[in-house]
């Protein structure tokens, strides 16, 4: 047997620590469709209680707010699974400013076109989704000529 001196400490090696994977753009996006639908909501139970053109009889009040408390309820489980994913990058910012705007904005159109019946527009306010896209973001901050939020 080998006998150690008490003045040399052997201490174990362990395995390398590989650091995580940066989070992918599923989260931006997951905050965005949550906004959208809290933006849809809250327009939807507005519009319950001021416009009387939501549907024909008494009904459609009634299907709008529970149409608005779905939605809305649907939105918060939908950020709450965007958080889920953020794991420790919840406190940067850069996950919410961007598809947060672009999610009022697209909730905001959807809600009007369906309010109004748009018909063939309705999907279209939906391509702004592509905007909470991290790639696409940096791109459109590189075409004009700044640095693209969240960039380290």
């Amino acid at each position: 047997m080998t006998q150690r001196s008490p003045s040399v400490s052997h201490r174990r090696v362990a395995a390398p620590v590989r650091p995580r994977r940066p989070v992918s753009t599923v989260p931006d996006l997951l905050v965005a469709i949550a906004v959208m639908g809290w933006a849809m909501a809250a327009l939807f139970a507005v519009a319950s209680f001021s416009d009387d053109n939501v549907t024909a009889g008494e009904a459609g009040p009634i299907l709008a707010r529970l149409f608005a408390a779905a939605l809305g309820t649907f939105a918060t489980f939908v950020f709450v699974l965007a958080l889920a994913l953020l794991r420790d990058e919840r406190g940067d910012w850069t996950h919410y400013g961007v598809p947060t705007v672009v999610g009022v904005v697209a909730g905001t159109l959807v809600a009007f076109l369906l309010l109004e019946t748009a018909g063939a527009w309705i999907f279209a306010p939906l391509l702004l989704l592509l905007f909470a896209l991290r790639p696409l973001r940096s791109a459109v901050a590189r075409a004009l000529g700044r640095r693209p939020l969240g960039a380290r």
